[in-house]
């Protein structure tokens, strides 16, 4: 499972900005962790096509002790819970 620029194209704005020397783009990095979520991979497993794994760990580690996954979570839910609102009870 991977997402396509089109689909990137509408969480783009929610992500962090990309500074500095960037060697993993922030697509490429959604991309690697659905891979791993899928296929239940280990870092040190992550095919060569994502880039270096430690990259891939820090920036994921970094993610989350900032609380930015939650953050993404959390708004990828809003449409889904704006919409049960509205459905008719059966």
């Amino acid at each position: 499972m991977e997402i396509n620029e089109r689909t990137y194209g509408k969480i783009r704005h929610i992500l962090p900005v990309q500074r500095g020397i960037v060697t993993v783009q922030n697509i490429t990095f959604i991309n690697t962790l659905l891979y791993i979520c899928e296929n239940g991979c280990k870092w040190r497993r992550l095919p060569k096509e994502y880039g270096k794994w430690h990259v891939i760990y820090k920036r994921f580690n970094r993610w989350v002790s900032n609380s930015k996954f939650q953050k993404y979570y959390n708004l990828s839910k809003k449409p889904a819970l704006e919409m049960a609102k509205y459905r008719a009870p059966i």
